[in-house]
């Protein structure tokens, strides 16, 4: 049933608001994506303080498995969100990270982490399945 009003002894049908989209949900919305990109950004804390026990650790395990080219020794899951929280659109991955923490190179960090290891080549590759992949190769 319509809600009506009477206006000059006729009814005029008053219509029903439509809501497009509320403040809370905008507020939800932007909380979703900024608790997206601080995930992201612990994660690449993470891999900045991972402890060299941990990248010891791991690289013994690519020595036990034959020393493979081009082995996985680190992932980090993350990735590039249509648009960010400040409304930009970030195309790559490396613009993401430099977004989520200016002034840090993730080519630096993997050079300044292969400085450490001698006689090994670290690279690195984002995969379709969101997956930041940093690779060790014997030289």
């Amino acid at each position: 049933m319509e809600d009506t009003t009477k206006t000059d002894d006729s009814f005029v049908p008053v219509p029903q608001q439509v809501v497009l989209v509320s403040l809370d949900e905008i507020a939800n919305a932007v909380s979703v994506v900024k608790s997206h990109e601080e995930s992201d950004k612990q994660k690449l804390t993470e891999f900045i303080r991972v402890p060299d026990e941990t990248i010891r650790s791991r690289l013994i395990q690519w020595g036990m498995e034959g020393f493979a080219n081009g082995y996985i020794f680190y992932t980090i899951q993350m990735s590039v969100l249509p648009k960010c929280s400040d409304g930009l659109r970030r195309d790559d991955i490396f613009e993401y990270i430099e977004y989520l923490m200016p002034g840090f190179s993730l080519v630096s960090a993997i050079r300044e982490l292969e400085f450490k290891l001698p006689g090994m080549t670290l690279s690195y590759s984002y995969t379709d399945t969101k997956c930041l992949q940093i690779h060790v190769t014997k030289r």
